[in-house]
């Protein structure tokens, strides 16, 4: 799975805020290891789902992902329902844009735990196989049920 992770864009990738063509900017494919706190602009984060991590409240939906060099994440998607679970698949390939990383300790049992997660509060920043997510799923099954 991991090996048909991309490590480079080849085609130009197209977001629904189109940005990208208007300013000609040039995104960086990175690892998640390089990532430091905080939002990283002008890098995208190309992997793959690697599972659902469900859990009690809908929102944010989260899931496993690999990148490219065997980094595993948390990534976790705002202003959506438990419909994006349904429809994003084991080994779909994910693309981030601008990703906003946190970087989380907790203590269990006596234990240090650390690992880091990905925030996605702007949906039009993910392409799933390359598919905007206002695209597959519409605008309106995705952000008005997360607020009626």
């Amino acid at each position: 799975m991991v090996k048909t992770c991309p490590s480079t864009i080849q085609q130009a990738v197209q977001f629904p805020t189109n940005i990208e063509q208007k300013n000609k900017i040039v995104y960086n494919v990175v690892p998640l290891s390089t990532l430091q706190a905080s939002e990283t602009r002008d890098v995208i984060i190309s992997a793959k789902i690697v599972s659902h991590l469900p859990k009690e409240q809908d929102v944010p939906m989260c899931f496993l992902i690999v990148d490219f060099k065997y980094n595993f994440s948390v990534v976790s998607i705002y202003h959506t329902n438990k419909s994006l679970a349904e429809n994003i698949k084991l080994g779909d390939e994910i693309l981030i844009k601008h990703p906003n990383v946190i970087h989380v300790s907790l203590e269990y049992k006596g234990k240090l735990y650390t690992y880091q997660t990905v925030k996605v509060t702007d949906i039009t920043n993910v392409l799933i196989n390359g598919q905007a997510l206002l695209d597959k799923y519409s605008q309106e099954q995705l952000i008005t049920k997360t607020f009626a």
